[in-house]
C-alpha cells in the first residue's frame, strides 16, 4: 500500500448551482470532515475554490457531454498509484465528520468502500438498469443496493476498479432506465466483479428520511440529491455547510 497522501475528487459540471453545491461540498469536507489530503475538483470552467485545492478545467467535449465519466477517467488528470486511498464525492454532499476512518480495515484488505442507498434493495431507485430479469428475480426485494456518490479504494487498485465499472456501464448503455454509473456498480457488486464492501448507513437524505431514521445518527455524509438540478437544494446544502462550520 502507498505510503503517500489521501486524496478525494469531485465534479462540478454545468449549471453554476453545481459548482456553487461543489464549493460547499469541499468546505465541509475539510472542515467537519477532518480531511487533510490533496482535493481535486472538475470543472467547466474557472471558479473559486478553497486554498491548496486544485481545480481541473476540463474542455474535452466527450467529457463534457458526459460529465460523470470523469468518475472513472480520473487518472488522466491525476496519478492515483501514488495516493494512498482516493475517495469520490458527489458534488452535492457534505461532509460532517471524517469518513476514512470507520472504513479502515476494509480498505486495508482491498476493498471499494460504499454505503447503502438508504436501504433500498438492487431493484429500486437508480440501482437496477444493468441488471438481468433473472439477477433481478434472485436479488430483488433482498440484496441491498448502493450508492455511487460516494466510494473509496486504496490507490493502487482503485484504477483497475474504474475500468471494469465503466466497462459494465458501456456493455448495458443502450438498456432502458434511470442512472449512469450507479446501475454499474450495482451489477459490478452482485456479479463479485468488484470487491465492494457495504458499510451501512453512512449517508443521510434529509428530503428522504427526514427522521433520520435509515442511516447512523453520526452519518458523517449528508446528500443534498438534486443541489446541482434546483436552487432551493443548492441554497439549503449550503446553509447545512455553514451551520457545521
Amino acid at each position: 500500500m502507498s505510503q503517500g497522501p489521501d486524496l478525494a475528487y469531485l465534479i462540478a459540471v454545468g449549471h453554476r448551482r453545481y459548482r456553487m453545491a461543489a464549493r460547499a461540498a469541499v468546505e465541509s469536507l475539510l472542515g467537519p470532515g477532518g480531511f487533510d489530503g490533496d482535493v481535486v475538483l472538475f470543472s467547466d470552467r474557472p471558479m473559486r475554490v478553497p486554498e491548496g485545492v486544485r481545480l481541473v478545467t476540463v474542455s474535452d467535449p466527450v467529457m463534457l457531454a458526459q460529465p460523470k465519466r470523469l468518475k472513472f477517467q480520473i487518472g488522466r488528470y491525476v496519478d492515483l498509484a501514488g495516493y494512498r486511498h482516493v475517495m469520490f464525492f458527489d458534488a452535492d454532499l457534505v461532509s460532517r465528520g471524517p469518513v476514512l476512518e470507520r472504513v479502515a480495515e476494509p480498505l486495508a484488505e482491498g476493498a471499494l468502500i460504499c454505503t447503502d442507498d438508504i436501504e433500498q434493495t438492487v431493484d429500486q431507485g437508480l440501482c437496477c438498469r444493468c441488471l438481468s430479469e433473472e439477477e433481478l428475480k434472485i436479488h430483488g426485494g433482498s440484496s441491498l443496493g448502493v450508492n455511487s456518490g460516494f466510494f473509496a479504494a486504496r490507490g493502487e487498485l482503485i484504477q483497475d476498479y474504474l475500468s471494469t465499472w465503466e466497462a459494465l456501464v458501456d456493455a448495458c448503455s443502450d438498456r432502458p432506465g434511470p442512472g449512469f454509473d450507479q446501475p454499474g456498480l450495482n451489477a459490478a457488486m452482485l456479479r463479485a466483479e468488484l470487491p465492494v464492501c457495504v458499510v451501512r448507513g453512512l449517508m443521510w437524505f434529509p428530503r428522504r428520511d427526514p427522521d433520520q431514521r435509515l442511516c447512523l445518527s453520526d452519518a458523517p455524509l449528508v446528500h443534498f440529491h438534486g443541489a446541482g438540478r434546483r436552487w432551493g437544494r443548492t441554497f439549503r446544502m449550503r446553509a447545512f455547510a455553514r451551520q457545521l462550520a
